[in-house]
């Protein structure tokens, strides 16, 4: 296919300018279809008005083939090369063509006794002029296009033989499998646990695994975690827990551009977070171990990058302010916090709730406080008395340089879209509405 990337313009110019066009015996042939654009008619234009210069259209094997062997010099000049080998320019030494092109990608690396390399001039006009003299110079010198010829072939049957490259090709898988990155991800592995108990106590492990699996790169988008802990540990089924789980249902539906989203949890006394799996598959409809459908996903340790997102959706008074050491820990691996808060009513009316709920709702809010990046209120009204809560306990200035982002939105009324927190009796009728989004 011919464009603006081969530079066939360029190449017809320089051919029109050289000696070649007054030869009689000589004539440029562009080998493929032309550029259906805008480029590929002006290019038609311009070698209907000279003459001496044709386009083959479409060339099947046998037809590129033929022009291989019946052709005295090839020519391939490259623009906005995207680092790809040209099959051409080998098959143009595979045949023995003297062959020309310019330094550019990986035409840059040939060696310069195989082919006749000019510089990759940016500029067309000094492009054009160094491939009409070029052209002038194989034309002229018969010398030259044998030497050309005798060690392209010569080149071809040494490196890219059948045998020999696929015997490179081995060696090379053989060289990344035993020095690559898994190669020496295994090497660590074992390091470790060869140091034994003296030198690493069980106790230390988890860290030791949390550092090996964060230096490795990210096999994947980003996550954004979204904390389900007091749900899957205790589902009170209240509004909150209702609304938690058609946020995350909505969410797990329609993922963030660039994101995965994982539903995690802790049993706080600030033990690691892990990845709620099994309540993932649950929630979603999915059978899990032990109910005959297979489906086997471990509730494994985060496996955190920078870049991912934790998002407290569900309200986790006691142990997300236990579990601020291993929060401000995913801060220093790059993970970014959010909160979503649905009141402070246990601080602006703490004579309406237990004993004791004020002062545990006051741990959470500090801990949200000293940790989040943000928070999302349900409401205006609830980011308002929040914002005036931060202002009256003086929090504001502990953040200096970071102030913590507060925004809102207002909660949706798919009532009927929401996964239950209770079955139904026996004989309720089936809801349709909720099948479909368990089903999803």
């Amino acid at each position: 296919m011919l464009g603006p990337t081969k530079l066939n313009k360029e190449l017809a110019a320089a051919f029109l300018a050289s000696p070649l066009a007054d030869a009689p015996r000589c004539t440029l042939v562009f080998v493929g279809e032309n550029d259906p654009g805008q480029y590929g008619a002006e290019l038609a234009a311009a070698i209907r008005a000279a003459g001496r210069v044709r386009i083959t259209g479409f060339a099947d094997a046998a037809t590129y083939a033929d022009w291989l062997a019946a052709c005295d010099t090839a020519v391939q000049l490259r623009r906005a090369s995207r680092g790809e080998t040209s099959a051409a320019v080998l098959d143009c030494l595979l045949y023995g063509v003297p062959t020309m092109v310019n330094a550019h990608g990986a035409a840059a690396a040939l060696d310069d006794g195989l082919v006749l390399k000019l510089p990759d001039l940016p500029d067309s006009a000094a492009l054009t002029t160094a491939v009409a003299q070029a052209l002038g110079r194989l034309h002229a010198d018969a010398a030259l296009r044998a030497r050309l010829s005798r060690r392209a072939a010569a080149h071809m049957g040494a490196e890219h033989a059948p045998q020999h490259a696929g015997r490179r090709c081995a060696e090379a898988i053989e060289h990344f499998a035993r020095h690559g990155e898994p190669a020496a991800y295994r090497a660590l592995v074992e390091a470790a646990a060869a140091l034994g108990p003296a030198l690493c106590p069980d106790e230390a492990l988890p860290a030791l695994a949390a550092a090996i699996a964060f230096n490795r790169p990210r096999a994947g988008p980003r996550q954004l975690l979204v904390d389900v802990s007091a749900l899957l540990l205790d589902d009170l089924k209240t509004g909150i827990q209702r609304v938690v789980r058609r946020l995350l249902l909505a969410l797990v539906g329609e993922p963030p551009p660039g994101y995965r989203v994982e539903p995690v949890f802790t049993p706080g006394a600030n033990c690691g977070y892990r990845y709620a799996r099994q309540f993932g598959l649950a929630l979603a409809g999915a059978a899990g171990p032990g109910t005959g459908g297979g489906l086997a996903l471990e509730d494994t340790p985060l496996d955190l990058h920078p870049g991912d997102i934790f998002f407290g959706l569900d309200l986790y008074l006691s142990g997300t302010a236990q579990n601020e050491q291993a929060l401000q820990a995913m801060r220093a691996r790059g993970v970014a916090f959010y909160f979503c808060m649905y009141d402070v009513l246990p601080l602006l009316r703490p004579d309406a709730f237990p004993f004791g709920t004020e002062q545990h709702f006051g741990a959470f809010l500090r801990t949200v406080h000293r940790v989040a990046d943000g928070v999302l209120c349900i409401s205006r009204a609830v980011a308002d008395e929040l914002a005036g809560w931060i202002e009256a306990e003086g929090l504001a200035p502990q953040r200096a340089g970071r102030p913590l982002q507060l925004g809102w939105f207002h909660l949706g009324a798919d009532i009927d879209g929401g996964a239950p927190t209770r079955s139904p009796a026996p004989d309720a009728p089936a809801d349709s509405n909720t099948s479909a989004a368990l089903a999803a």
